[in-house]
């Protein structure tokens, strides 16, 4: 309070005095914005979605005014540069974003002037996630035998990682339908017995931040039991004539155990009554009895192999092996094409001609046959066909008959067609045969002979 009775010049000097400290109060008090935290980005550095700004805290007189301005950096947030429009407190990430960083400038702004903050980077833009999808179908690896272990293989995916996977195994029919889930869900898969004779599958569900897909493998083999090795449930048994000259067969017998199974065979001499036995040098499945065998009985010592082991059985003794039965004395006579019957065939053992060698078209060329059985005896009544071959070579001539020694005559003109060149021949087709049957049936046989140009 000025006092009344101070002078104009005093009561000038005390008013300049007031307005030089009201002025001095009025700078102390007034301050421009300082940054003393710095502004922060929130949200998920993924295209699609919103990141927001905050200012980070400011000193200075208050009422403060604040301006963004977003900017794209590099995976490492440097060379940054303003993002056009981007001058809000959000920003949504885009698709040219993808493999950078975002920084965000602020301004703020008071009545005293204005400063400027800029925050840390975000993490680098992934793109928009996408939901697995199966490019290859899962496999399934090991043994299809029981009590083996099956490791799935996830296959291969596209889609955002990371990605989860889940395994459910499935046990299908022997052509990998009508599948059952079993309730294991891990990697791998110990096979049971309740899986033997089915197929497997699994089912892989890929899931990722996107959302799940699935893919089932191809089946597997059937799986197989437990294998076991062989044992035999009846053993091998031997069928033949007991006689020498004639041929033995073993049979393997009955076995049991994990197929398939191999067989091996030894064959062995034994004493009459079966015993004393000594392994011959036979391995096959058949023995021809010798004269060593005479007089002994004969068994056969079968080795049944699989994967597992091997076991042997051995037969029941032969009956005692007989010496070969003399031959039947030579049959005399010829036989009539009546009693030849198959499975007995006729042969055209022998073949004569006159002349042996053509000289001339004008002489004839007469050839003789003579026919037999399999059996060896010569056959009366059978029907004989001879043609040349080319068919411009010899006349054609009709179907003669065997007499009673077994023999036929047929006589040939020589075709004016034939070259009488030296070397040349003519060729015979020669077919015999049972009336009422054809030429290529029955007991029927034929065979070529040729005739040379002298």
């Amino acid at each position: 309070m000025i006092p009344k009775r101070i002078s104009s010049r005093s009561r000038l000097v005390v008013l300049a005095a007031l307005l030089v400290a009201l002025a001095a109060a009025v700078t102390a008090d007034a301050a421009t914005p300082t940054n003393t935290s710095p502004p922060t980005i929130s949200g998920t550095a993924q295209v699609g979605q919103m990141l927001t700004a905050s200012p980070g805290s400011w000193s200075g007189s208050k009422d403060f005014n604040y301006a963004y301005q977003w900017r794209r950096c590099n995976n490492v947030g440097g060379a940054c540069g303003a993002i056009s429009g981007a001058t809000s407190n959000t920003y949504k990430l885009g698709s040219g974003d993808v493999g950078h960083t975002l920084r965000v400038v602020v301004t703020a702004t008071n009545m005293d002037g204005s400063g400027t903050a800029q925050s840390t980077p975000t993490a680098v833009v992934q793109a928009q996630p996408t939901p697995p999808q199966n490019t290859s179908s899962p496999t399934i690896s090991g043994k299809t035998v029981q009590g083996e272990v099956l490791t799935a293989n996830n296959g291969t995916w596209s889609g955002t990682t990371p990605m989860t996977f889940v395994f459910r195994w499935r046990r299908c029919d022997t052509g990998g339908n009508d599948c059952t889930g079993t309730g294991v869900t891990t990697q791998t898969y110990r096979l049971g017995g309740a899986d033997v004779g089915h197929t497997m599958r699994v089912l892989v569900t890929a899931t990722n931040s996107a959302g799940s897909s699935n893919a089932v493998s191809a089946q597997t083999s059937v799986v197989q039991a437990t294998p076991t090795p062989p044992r035999v449930t009846s053993i091998p048994t031997i069928g033949g004539k007991t006689a020498q000259g004639e041929v033995l067969t073993a049979n393997n017998g009955n076995w049991s155990g994990t197929t398939p199974m191999t067989f091996a065979f030894r064959w062995q001499r034994c004493d009459s009554s079966g015993r004393k036995c000594g392994n011959t040098d036979v391995t096959s499945q058949t023995y021809r009895l010798g004269g060593a065998d005479v007089g002994h009985t004969m068994r056969v010592l079968v080795t049944a192999t699989n994967s597992v082991g091997s076991s042997s059985a051995v037969s029941a003794r032969t009956s005692v092996v007989q010496a070969a039965a003399p031959p039947p004395p030579p049959p005399t006579g010829c036989v009539p094409i009546t009693a030849v019957t198959s499975p007995q065939r006729l042969v055209v053992d022998q073949i004569a001609s006159t002349p042996s060698r053509i000289h001339s078209r004008s002489e004839p060329l007469i050839m003789r046959f003579h026919v037999v059985s399999t059996s060896g005896r010569c056959v009366s009544g059978a029907l004989v066909y001879a043609a040349g071959v080319p068919f411009d070579r010899l006349s054609k001539e009709s179907e003669g008959q065997t007499s009673s020694d077994g023999w036929v005559t047929i006589d040939f003109q020589i075709l004016p067609t034939f070259q009488l060149r030296s070397g040349n021949l003519v060729v015979v087709l020669v077919l015999a045969r049972k009336a009422g049957e054809s030429l290529l049936a029955g007991v029927s046989t034929r065979r070529l002979v040729s005739v040379r140009v002298a």
